[in-house]
């Protein structure tokens, strides 16, 4: 059973040594509707700057949902990624690392469900992770499993990115700060670093660790706004499932 402590330790482990460097991500407490007016919000300032938002999830039907109410979907095929000894989507483009990474699977829903459970239950640290990164949410749930990292990187659009169930640890850096978080040459990384946020190699990237930035751990219900082209690393604590809403 997953409790804040644990999350607490999690997120300390992923901390480097720099602790001043860090700050919390800003916070907007938001309670009216219809969701447009808080987009229209979250725009007002030239510069926007990462919030996490409360309050606007109060009445979604989607956070009633349970594992056991979604398997009644659970032959629906859906598109997932494997994760084998810490690998990520970096190691698709480097034939020399131990890690492995598998994309482009396809799975039914209920293996993905009965994944996240298996992990939960799970005492030992699990050496393949199953994530189901990009799901279109009409054909049915994008979900992650606990321990499942997306590498710091950056996008083109805004982002919603709503918590559902879990929770997630979340480093931000403004991108101005892009060229000393080392992004790939590789035209196809281009807009992801090959920093290893939860483990970072101090000899390679000694500096690493002066870039200042914003730190959150987004709890069921909240939102984070990602402005675009900030660049992000985020850490699910738990099984949990997100939802993604970006636009330009």
């Amino acid at each position: 059973m997953f409790r804040k402590k644990t999350a607490r330790l999690l997120i300390v482990a992923l901390r480097p040594q720099c602790r001043g460097l860090s700050s919390d991500v800003q916070r907007l407490a938001y309670n009216a509707s219809p969701p447009t007016k808080l987009q229209e919000q979250l725009l007002l300032h030239p510069s926007p700057v990462p919030l996490v938002v409360t309050g606007a999830m109060n009445n979604w039907q989607a956070r009633d949902w349970t594992r056991s109410d979604l398997m009644q979907y659970g032959d629906t095929i859906v598109p997932v990624e494997i994760s084998h000894n810490g690998g990520d989507y970096r190691d698709l483009h480097n034939a020399s690392s131990t890690r492995r990474f598998e994309a482009d699977l396809e799975v039914p829903l209920s293996a993905v469900l009965q994944s996240m459970q298996d992990t939960d239950t799970r005492q030992q640290p699990v050496q393949s992770l199953l994530y189901a990164a990009q799901v279109d949410l009409i054909s049915l749930i994008p979900a992650l499993e606990q321990g499942t990292i997306t590498p710091l990187h950056c996008d083109p659009y805004f982002n919603l990115f709503c918590q559902i169930w879990g929770s997630k640890y979340i480093r931000i850096y403004d991108r101005k700060h892009a060229q000393q978080l080392h992004p790939f040459s590789n035209p196809f990384l281009r807009n992801t670093s090959q920093v290893r946020v939860e483990k970072v190699d101090s000899k390679m990237f000694p500096s690493f660790d002066q870039v200042p930035y914003l730190e959150c751990h987004l709890m069921p219900g909240e939102m984070l706004f990602m402005p675009k082209k900030f660049w992000h690393f985020v850490q699910a604590l738990e099984p949990s499932w997100s939802v993604s809403y970006w636009w330009t």
